[in-house]
């Protein structure tokens, strides 16, 4: 059994042209798992139960999909990789985030 990702999602609206979340892959938190798909003892229960029918369980998760980020305040919101320590920042050259932000929106 392969389900989608389990952690805490975003589900928008998206401010710019990305619409809503609703696939999982929108994370806004990769510590905590989103409500709609139960609760950390469910998961531990489903993959027991897989195993105990002699299946494989795979749990998709996604490390470079991330919520919608327009602004720093965004991306303040995603857990834990919250801050700019955390990004590959190519031409930044100087300015802020969120111009920074602006600028690939309008590539």
């Amino acid at each position: 059994i392969w389900i989608t990702p389990v952690v805490k999602n975003f589900y928008g609206p998206d401010l710019g042209q990305s619409g809503y979340g609703y696939h999982g892959y929108w994370t806004e938190d990769f510590t905590e798992i989103d409500p709609n798909f139960g609760t950390a003892q469910d998961l531990k229960e489903l993959v027991r139960e897989t195993h105990n029918h002699g299946m494989c369980f795979i749990l998709d998760i996604v490390l470079n999909h991330i919520r919608p980020i327009h602004s720093l305040a965004d991306l303040k919101k995603v857990k834990p990789f919250n801050d700019t320590s955390y990004l590959h920042l190519l031409n930044m050259s100087g300015i802020s985030f969120d111009k920074y932000v602006e600028k690939g929106e309008n590539w």
